[in-house]
């Protein structure tokens, strides 16, 4: 009886609590004791080959890597300017007109360079106003955008294609009592596109390029101006495509622990039809501290097609002093 008693008990609490019960089986075929490991393809993004083939590399070992690529191939160069100065009188026996003058410049610069190829794009701008007796004018006003591509031939040499586009923001005047327009954005601008040669070895501040075959072509899309026969321009037209040869030289030399820095460069066309053209740009430019500098900056275009004031002089000049604030960055 007691036998049957504890049977009945077991049989009712199997039934209120019902228990489930799993088995897993795994069924491996026996190797041998040095397994081999499947060879893994080569990572193309890495300087190192091996690094992609690590059995152990973790993402976070990639993404440093791919960074320190990016920072060794390219390098960044930023500079941005603000000058102004400012001149008052008050009951001036001597007489005397409130001036005030400001200068924006902006510089960027951008250099790649994987293996034999190399790429240099740099952007260069002046904007300048002028405030006489609350009379507002522009006395300055350019900017350039440079693209230059190289591929290595030895370490002096390389070939070279390069694209230059220049000209101004805004519309300019012949002096402040004259509104005579002169100028206006793409009025004149030039867009040049070569081809050639370019000598600079790695730690040269000299860098010289040839271009025996380069394209030119000069746009006045201003109406006004375009009927003024400006630059050479046929009267009514607003393109003059011209091919020839061209040189380009750079020099760019920083000294006393980079405070002190010169910037040169000279560009010349030669149109097979007209005379030749060149401009010679320099920047001098002195590092007080970090946030302020003092720069002279000197600008020589010689253009026979060019009015200018004074009919048979076509060397234009001009150049400024200005000491302000300045903030520069180098990624290199």
């Amino acid at each position: 009886m007691g036998r049957f008693t504890g049977l009945m008990i077991a049989v009712t609490v199997c039934t209120l609590f019902p228990w489930t019960g799993k088995a897993q089986f795994t069924i491996r075929r026996e190797t041998s004791a040095n397994p081999v490991e499947l060879p893994r393809p080569k990572d193309e993004r890495f300087t190192n080959p091996n690094l992609g083939n690590l059995a152990y590399t973790t993402e976070a070992i990639q993404r440093a890597e791919r960074r320190r690529i990016r920072r060794e191939r390219n390098a960044w160069e930023l500079n941005l300017g603000l000058k102004a100065t400012q001149t008052y009188f008050s009951n001036w026996a001597k007489g005397g007109d409130n001036t005030f003058n400001g200068l924006a410049t902006a510089f960027i610069s951008h250099a790649y360079k994987r293996n034999k190829l190399s790429i240099t794009t740099k952007f260069d701008a002046r904007y300048g106003i002028s405030v006489i007796d609350t009379i507002v004018f522009k006395n300055e006003d350019k900017f350039n955008l440079n693209a230059i591509f190289e591929w290595e031939i030895n370490d002096k040499w390389s070939y070279s294609g390069a694209i230059n586009f220049r000209s101004q923001f805004s519309r300019g005047y012949k002096s402040k009592t004259n509104n005579t327009l002169v100028s206006a954005f793409m009025s004149p601008g030039v867009l040049d596109i070569a081809l050639g040669f370019t000598y600079g070895p790695e730690k040269s501040p000299f860098k010289i390029t040839l271009s025996p075959v380069t394209g030119s072509i000069l746009f006045v899309l201003n109406d006004e101006l375009s009927e003024k026969k400006i630059n050479g321009i046929d009267p009514g037209k607003h393109v003059k495509p011209m091919i020839g040869p061209s040189v380009n030289i750079d020099f760019d030399k920083t000294f006393a622990k980079d405070r002190l820095r010169y910037k040169s460069n000279f560009y010349s066309f030669y149109n097979f039809t007209l005379a030749p053209t060149a401009r010679w740009e320099n920047t001098f430019s002195i590092r007080a501290t970090k946030f302020l500098d003092t720069s002279i900056y000197w600008l020589m275009i010689y253009d026979k097609e060019a009015e200018t004031p004074h009919k048979r002089n076509k060397i234009q000049l001009t150049y400024s002093i200005g000491v302000g604030l300045n903030f520069g960055y180098k990624s290199k």
